[in-house]
């Protein structure tokens, strides 16, 4: 009797062979029809059977599954149904921002739950995604939450690892967002140099944008932040790498500025010598100043507007630009315009863009007011002469931010790649 139990012992265990697991990890590989495999692979899990193939939220969900082959399939089929989501940043985020208002779709602030997408952008799903209109240069500077390696002449990426911060992203279209004018700038602040940094801060506090398309040069417009924002923002970021030069540069921004040749004047006046300028006090850009009843006779105005002023020395200087203060009928204006400060005890100094083009007699126009406030102007770098003539020669041209749009748009890369953006004129 014991060697017939052995002796079956061995039969029995031949009789219980598993069934053939199907290959699951060749599936994906074997060229067959997706309806082929499903009867192998079976139907989704029951707490995803309704929401397998529907479409997910703007990201990447992580499915906790089991270790089977139902599970794996499905996640695999979720990962090709999420959503593409673009988020534009860096230069291509001020381009936004920077935009006249009828050719941009209005921005909204993102939800709390939003976040960042893993995955690349294809430039063929641009010329969906993107809204009619907008005007961007190339390469477009997307923001994903994880590093992507495939970087295009088209496209470039840059990933995120910091926590963002409440209102940081905002949503202009269907899965397309903008990173908010703060993190823009200190995204741009780690490649730029100072005095471009500051000059976009100027812009960025002001009320105009740079636009060479246009007869003056520029557009108006609303302030698109604040320096105290932007300060707020950089102190908060800690683990951003632009953090460090956009404090320094926050260090010389004013807000109000009007137009580029304001900005470019107050730079002038007010930087310190180590960076090309005359190092005066820091006046407040475009002051409104109430008039008195005997002013406002003269001028007609209730109150006047100065391009700089100095509170405590009741000194105002006026930029005249060949643009703004040419015909009889603007000259009248001025002449007013300067009699009734006069009479208020204001002193004004008009610099016309011939003063300003020569720098030697625009030096003796800066001395004389730092004299008028109580300064003087004495460099201490050896090298002062160099640095004015490097700071005037990189204000003399318009910045990247403004000019790319013109010289390298994104709809003529999208076109030669095969894509086509109908852009508004």
């Amino acid at each position: 009797m014991p060697n017939v139990a052995c002796s079956a012992r061995p039969v029995a265990c031949s009789a219980r062979k598993p069934a053939a697991k199907p290959p699951v990890r060749h599936l994906f590989t074997a060229k067959l029809p997706l309806a082929s495999l499903l009867p192998a692979i079976g139907p989704p899990p029951a707490h995803r059977a309704q929401t397998a193939l529907r479409p997910p939220p703007n990201r990447t969900e992580s499915v906790s599954q089991t270790n089977t082959a139902s599970g794996r399939f499905w996640r695999f089929i979720r990962c090709y149904t999420t959503r593409m989501t673009i988020v534009l940043s860096h230069i291509s985020a001020l381009e936004y921002w920077l935009a006249p208002q009828g050719s941009k779709p209005a921005a909204t602030l993102a939800s709390e739950s939003f976040q960042l997408p893993a995955t690349s952008v294809s430039a063929a799903s641009l010329r969906t995604k993107l809204p009619s209109g907008l005007a961007l240069s190339r390469p477009l500077h997307v923001l994903t939450s994880k590093p992507v390696h495939s970087q295009s002449e088209i496209i470039a990426y840059h990933c995120r690892f910091e926590a963002p911060q409440s209102k940081a992203f905002y949503r202009i279209s269907n899965d397309v967002y903008v990173c908010s004018v703060e993190l823009a700038y200190v995204q741009v602040a780690k490649r730029m140099d100072l005095t471009n940094l500051i000059r976009l801060g100027f812009e960025l506090c002001g009320t105009y944008s740079i636009n060479p398309q246009c007869q003056l040069g520029f557009i108006q417009r609303e302030p698109l932040t604040t320096a105290r924002k932007l300060k707020s923002f950089a102190n908060a970021a800690t683990r951003m790498h632009g953090r460090k030069n956009a404090l320094r540069a926050l260090r010389y921004i004013q807000q109000g500025s009007a137009s580029p040749a304001e900005t470019r004047l107050s730079m002038f006046l007010t930087l310190p010598y180590s960076l090309g300028g005359f190092n005066l006090p820091r006046a407040t850009l475009n002051k409104a100043i109430a008039l008195s009843p005997e002013e406002q006779a003269i001028s007609q105005r209730r109150f006047l507007v100065c391009d700089m002023y100095w509170q405590h020395a009741r000194l105002g200087i006026e930029y005249d630009s060949d643009a703004h203060h040419i015909g009889a009928a603007k000259i009248s204006s001025d002449a007013q315009r300067r009699n009734a400060l006069a009479i208020g005890g204001i002193t004004v100094i008009t610099i016309t863009r011939a003063q300003y083009n020569n720098s030697p007699q625009f030096a003796k126009t800066a001395g004389s007011i730092a004299k008028l406030l109580g300064t003087s102007v004495r460099p201490r770098c050896a090298d002062f002469e160099i640095k004015q003539t490097r700071l005037r020669n990189a204000m003399h041209y318009d910045p990247k931010w403004a000019t790319s749009i013109v010289e390298d748009p994104l709809s003529k890369a999208l076109e030669a790649n095969g894509t086509k953006l109908s852009y508004r004129a």
